[in-house]
């Protein structure tokens, strides 16, 4: 994402990489509300739990974000 900057990405273990390659593809798919890339990055059993205590399974959340 053009608007995240990392200090020093070269310190970054492969690893550590994806996961920052995964995290990107995440917030964009929120972003173009993109239903089938997020159902692909999220586990089956994922379960948001909010500040507020309202509980959410995988498809309530991705059925709120798009």
């Amino acid at each position: 994402m053009s608007d995240v900057s990392l200090i020093n990405h070269s310190e970054f273990d492969s690893i550590q990489m994806e996961v920052l390659h995964k995290f990107e593809e995440f917030q964009q798919a929120m972003i173009d509300k993109d239903a089938k890339m997020l159902n692909s990055i999220m586990d089956e059993d994922y379960t948001l739990i909010h500040m507020s205590g309202k509980i959410q399974t995988k498809q309530e959340y991705i059925e709120d974000i798009v």
